[in-house]
């Protein structure tokens, strides 16, 4: 399975963001909206205009789908089998994952100088590790990355 909405569209980190709420719980357009706000700290929040499509064409493609029509109308949607299979296949992806990192990586050493780029280097290679470590030792990856995160706190 690949990871496209469509034929020639990648799914893109808002279509792979909405899926990862879906899991979670249903969640109206508005809900979505506001929780890319919470996680972005307000510093991204797509328009009506970019998510609501987005929202269409997964429902088209049967990612998602309508849980249940709140008040005046509103749609609260759900995760379908479907979504939830393409959710779990798209942490398969490294190479595809990387690619796009990169992409972003690239036009932020373009804006931000070249120390962003490793910076970013780093955390691809730990993000490529952790992966390969095996799930047994997961309490232990959550205790190295915790140090490694108060490390760099105290740096601040």
């Amino acid at each position: 399975m690949n990871l496209s909405c469509g034929k020639e569209r990648g799914m893109g980190i808002v279509s792979l963001y909405i899926l990862a709420s879906l899991k979670k719980k249903p969640q109206s357009g508005y809900d979505l909206l506001k929780g890319i706000g919470e996680k972005t700290e307000g510093r991204w929040i797509p328009s009506k205009g970019t998510l609501y499509p987005i929202i269409t064409h997964m429902e088209k493609d049967s990612l998602i789908r309508v849980n249940k029509l709140g008040k005046r109308g509103k749609k609260v949607f759900e995760l379908t089998k479907k979504g939830k299979v393409m959710l779990a296949n798209a942490n398969k992806f490294d190479h595809y994952t990387r690619e796009k990192l990169t992409t972003f990586r690239n036009l932020l050493t373009e804006v931000f100088g070249e120390h962003i780029s490793s910076y970013g280097e780093l955390m691809l290679d730990i993000k490529d590790l952790v992966f390969t470590i095996e799930p047994s030792k997961k309490i232990q990856v959550a205790m190295a990355l915790k140090k490694c995160l108060a490390e760099l706190k105290k740096l601040k």
